[in-house]
Order: structure tokens, then C-alpha cells, then sequence
């Protein structure tokens, strides 16, 4: 299990993932995260995926949208969308989501690699203390 957060708000333009600067907690050997950065990678298993954080739109009315992404590839399941009515006002988003990897453990080619992602058309802010927790399930 692998849980990181950052230690202060974070400005995302379009299709940019966001950065990480803190491992809150770190057990087990599959789950590994270059401190700061933008994704956890993980061994073969069953993961379960977990995001919260506050968002805020550059524009009020216009939504801040976050998703999940597995090697590049957006989780359609996870999208996470907050439309404020007012510029700078954030909201929180969350989501979770189960997958499965079947590559190779710890380490070696076969990890997943675990981003968040403003999928949304304008830049967001990021509150402090958005947390990203990656648990092996089975």
C-alpha cells in the first residue's frame, strides 16, 4: 500500500498530470513512487485506486474535470468533475476504482504506471493535501 499527497495547491494546464511531493505512508514492496512525482507504479496484482482531492476552476462556471490514468490510458470510471459557480473556489472530487495487473512483480518490465490527469479544457488548481492511495487487494 502506497498513499501520496501534496504539500501545497498545484496549478494543472490541460492533459497534465498532477505532481506529487509526499509519501504519507509506504508498505510492501510492489508499490514504488519517485518523491516529487506525477505516478505510482505498481507490480503484478489486484490494485485498488483511491482519489481525493479539492478543486478549483480558473473560470467560474466552467468544470474542473480529473481522471485516473494506467500507462498513459484514461479509467472511464473514474472521472471526477466539479463545476463551481465562481472562479478559485474549490470543491472536493473524489473516486476508486479496482484493476488488475497480470505483468510481472516488483520492480522488473510488467508495472503499472498510476497518474492523475486534468482531462478537463481549462487549467485547475489543486488544493494541498490531494491524496493518491494505491492498495494491493489480492
Amino acid at each position: 500500500m502506497i498513499e501520496v499527497t501534496n504539500t501545497a495547491p498545484v496549478t494543472l494546464t490541460v492533459n497534465q498530470a498532477l505532481t506529487f511531493n509526499d509519501v504519507v505512508w509506504k508498505s510492501g514492496c510492489c508499490e514504488s513512487f519517485r518523491d516529487p512525482g506525477s505516478a505510482i507504479r505498481a507490480g503484478q496484482g489486484v490494485y485498488k485506486i483511491s482519489f481525493s482531492g479539492n478543486v478549483a476552476s480558473a473560470v467560474g462556471g466552467t468544470p474542473a474535470q480529473l481522471q485516473i490514468y494506467i500507462d498513459g490510458s484514461p479509467l472511464l470510471e473514474t472521472v471526477m468533475i466539479s463545476t463551481p459557480a465562481t472562479a478559485a473556489i474549490f470543491n472536493n472530487v473524489s473516486t476508486s476504482t479496482i484493476v488488475g495487473n497480470r505483468g510481472s512483480c516488483c520492480g522488473t518490465p510488467g508495472n503499472i504506471s498510476i497518474s492523475v490527469v486534468n482531462t478537463g479544457t481549462d487549467d485547475i488548481t489543486v488544493g494541498a493535501g490531494a491524496n493518491l492511495q494505491v492498495t494491493r487487494v489480492a
